[in-house]
């Protein structure tokens, strides 16, 4: 029994140091954390796929930024190209406007519209330049309702109701173009080549025809079927001045409309005697 007392007291002091050790320990541990220089080992394999993702992330954000403006880009030029209608690019250059209308100029148009507008057809769905670009280039090139229609971007129905609307009120307007000059300014304008080998020629004539649809009624479709162009046409008697201005127009008439025929060829031989 006396002796447990020395060796409960040599447990406690070695319990004692061990706690003591401990204590210092951690001091020592607490201080050396706090002096540990940056690390210097290469970054792991892991890092670097967080960081090549985070990279893609971006790049797919500025991908889709440059997407919408690529987006509101091509809507604002397909709104631009709606906009430039077909009626101002036909008449653009003067070189469009002689394909399109005949007419030499685009200036030239201009003044034909201005002078023409009162008498050309309203329409609310093509401005008063598309309706005589219709009717010209109908005159002009022949095209089919259907390209037409296509080409201002309207119905074939609304192309046929101008021509029928706007070609008698444009010949009414502009028939004051189509005279008889006098003999004198006939010579005096005459071209050279003219007064060397025809100095006494005044007009030059020829018939045409124009292919119509077949007549319903059968008489009409007997008068106007010709033999040459193995269709249903209507003819004109044309005279032109050596200069090319169009002199006389006759009426259209069957190719079996001898009456019209005769009275528009006696009218020009009178104007040339005279």
């Amino acid at each position: 029994m006396q002796t447990d007392g020395p060796q409960r007291f040599a447990r406690y002091e070695r319990y004692q140091k061990r706690d003591d050790d401990r204590k210092t320990a951690a001091v020592a541990l607490q201080e050396m954390s706090l002096n540990v220089p940056p690390t210097t080992e290469k970054p792991s394999v892991h890092d670097n796929c967080i960081k090549t993702i985070a990279s893609l992330r971006l790049e797919n954000q500025q991908l889709y930024t440059e997407l919408n403006r690529l987006q509101v880009e091509n809507t604002h030029l397909k709104t631009e190209l709606l906009n430039l209608k077909f009626e101002d690019s036909a008449v653009a250059t003067d070189s469009k406007t002689t394909f399109y209308t005949g007419i030499p100029s685009k200036a030239l148009f201009m003044w034909v519209l201005s002078f023409c507008t009162t008498v050309l057809p309203s329409s609310r769905v093509v401005s008063p330049k598309g309706v005589l670009l219709c009717v010209l280039i109908k005159l002009r090139l022949n095209l089919h309702l259907e390209d037409i229609a296509f080409r201002l971007n309207i119905s074939k129905t609304t192309v046929s109701d101008i021509l029928n609307q706007g070609l008698p009120a444009l010949a009414k307007k502009l028939n004051f173009l189509v005279q008889w000059p006098d003999k004198d300014s006939l010579i005096k304008n005459m071209p050279v080549i003219f007064k060397k080998t025809y100095p006494r020629c005044v007009s030059i004539i020829d018939c045409f025809e124009v292919f119509i649809n077949r007549p319903g009624h059968l008489t009409a479709r007997a008068q106007t079927w010709s033999n040459y162009k193995h269709h249903n046409t209507i003819k004109f008697f044309v005279s032109i001045t050596p200069t090319g201005a169009i002199s006389y127009v006759s009426r259209a008439f069957g190719w079996k409309d001898i009456r019209q025929s005769h009275y528009s060829t006696q009218w020009v031989s009178r104007q040339i005697r005279t």
